[in-house]
């Protein structure tokens, strides 16, 4: 059996599978890992993931939902596009605020697969990226 590293709420992802297990090789956040039990599982994109592990009943564990506006004005309001969306496998919500001359101008918010929590600064405009999965509703303005 190949070692395993634990994830965020008590799950445990496998480096790899074992190759006795004949089963096509994943990606580690893709294959989860119940310890103790030789077992591994492919998550799906299910809104809820259900975790059981040796002697415990099984839980749900709800998908991660970020706050989603297209844009947002200078004093936090949803202009375009308020909603709420739920973050895929891979996806995390994001923040995104731009500033003029250090005062905020305008920004965006959702759910993403690539982000880079960054400040990038051109001239007198600034970019700041926040990105988290730690809890729903993470990416609040």
């Amino acid at each position: 059996m190949r070692p395993f590293r634990w994830g965020s709420a008590g799950h445990a992802f496998a480096s790899s599978l074992p190759t006795s297990a004949g089963l096509p090789v994943a990606s580690p956040s893709a294959v989860l890992f119940l310890p103790g039990t030789g077992h591994a599982d492919f998550l799906s994109e299910s809104p809820l993931w259900s975790l059981c592990l040796p002697g415990t009943s099984p839980q749900l564990l709800p998908a991660l939902q970020c706050f989603q506006c297209q844009r947002f004005n200078a004093s936090g309001v949803c202009e375009t596009g308020k909603s709420v969306c739920q973050a895929k496998r891979y996806q995390q919500c994001f923040l995104r605020k731009v500033y003029k001359d250090d005062i905020l101008s305008y920004g965006y918010q959702g759910c993403t697969s690539v982000c880079f929590p960054m400040t990038i600064f051109n001239k007198d405009v600034a970019l700041e990226e926040k990105c988290c999965s730690d809890s729903t509703f993470c990416n609040k303005f």
